[in-house]
């Protein structure tokens, strides 16, 4: 099964979080929804130009040139909020000023102590509590640092190992992949909770052994 997950990076609200950043805050409830879906024929889409893209379908670029005050490896993950870019890179996540790409800190609290992390998959900021959620799946723990003063604020323990998870609200989604090895009772792609336990599973993933 493919699931395609769209985003949108334009947000028409009135939030004073608008500007550019998600507001989680919209999105008054989710629910489950079944044969409701668009099928999709990517063979007989049609094909556009990277010129006819952006003449059609883009509005505004914004061009924002980081600090290289610290070397950086290949970013694997970019969020924001109102004020700051956040780049996941090698386990650190760097902190840059959003309007002028300003170096401002470093999260790295890699290692095997207290409060500390082996490695992280995944990040989320969360505007309104200030808070940056870095997702270390192998050992299937949740940071949450300030993102005022890039202090662990609180680790707590995750559900299952799963490499990308999304906090809305009251719950936390979260997205596993092929191969996700930490998880051997479950088999499932998508899998809502309520932090306490998990309450809504989709798409199940088979392995090629069960399907013959």
């Amino acid at each position: 099964a493919i699931l395609p997950l769209l985003c949108s990076c334009k947000n028409n609200s009135n939030s004073e979080l608008s500007d550019g950043a998600v507001d989680f805050a919209n999105i008054e409830t989710t629910e489950s929804c079944s044969n409701k879906y668009e099928v999709i024929d990517i063979d007989n889409a049609e094909d556009l130009t990277e010129s006819e893209f952006y003449s059609t379908y883009v509005e505004d670029i914004q061009i924002t040139k980081i600090s290289d005050y610290r070397p950086m490896k290949p970013i694997s993950r970019v969020c924001l909020d109102n004020k700051n870019i956040y780049a996941l890179s090698d386990d650190k996540v760097y902190v840059f000023d959003k309007k002028n790409g300003e170096y401002q800190y470093c999260i790295d609290y890699k290692g095997h102590g207290h409060k500390e992390y082996i490695s992280i998959s995944d990040i989320q900021v969360i505007p309104q509590k200030k808070e940056l959620l870095c997702l270390s799946d192998t050992q299937r723990k949740l940071f949450r640092i300030s993102t005022e003063n890039g202090k662990v604020k609180n680790v707590e323990n995750i559900l299952a190992g799963a490499p990308f998870i999304l906090e809305v609200g009251d719950y936390t989604y979260y997205q596993f992949a092929y191969g996700t090895g930490l998880n051997k009772k479950e088999t499932w792609l998508l899998m809502k909770s309520d932090s306490t336990h998990f309450i809504k599973k989709a798409v199940e993933i088979q392995p090629i052994q069960k399907m013959n």
